[in-house]
């Protein structure tokens, strides 16, 4: 498994630089969770088990989100983006986290429009961190 860690040497022996803000995981995380399942094979089952509960339920849950933004439900759309945004943050998908929080605070001030066009990144987001997290953790 390749780590995403700043300044920590690759396979090669190159060191990576620091990730920057459109990459979609956050280094720091990746690396926390390579640290948790460092040593065990239960740890690295563990990790791979939430990443894959990750990758099957996220799609549902941003189904919903993106229905909830059509059908002009705020509350809904809070705690739906809420919940994903929780979940991405856990295993490092910083951009669909940070585009969540956007979506939850758009909707939490009673802004639908502007919820609903902040919604229409998240698929695209959430397509590349999913790629991310199974190059990283199942590949």
């Amino acid at each position: 498994m390749r780590r995403l860690r700043a300044g920590a040497a690759g396979p090669s022996g190159a060191r990576p630089q620091a990730a920057g803000a459109s990459t979609p995981l956050d280094p720091d995380m990746v690396a926390s969770l390579h640290d948790l399942s460092a040593g065990t094979e239960d740890g690295r089952r563990a990790i791979q088990e939430l990443v894959a509960g990750f990758l099957e339920h996220s799609q549902s849950r941003l189904d919903d989100l993106e229905a909830a933004a059509r059908a002009g439900d705020l509350g809904a759309l809070r705690e739906l983006a809420h919940s994903l945004a929780g979940s991405s943050a856990n295993l490092g998908a910083r951009l669909v986290g940070q585009g969540c929080r956007t979506v939850e605070g758009h909707a939490r001030d009673g802004k639908l429009d502007e919820a609903r066009a902040a919604t229409s990144p998240l698929r695209g987001l959430l397509s590349e961190a999913a790629d991310a997290l199974r190059a990283e953790f199942l590949g």
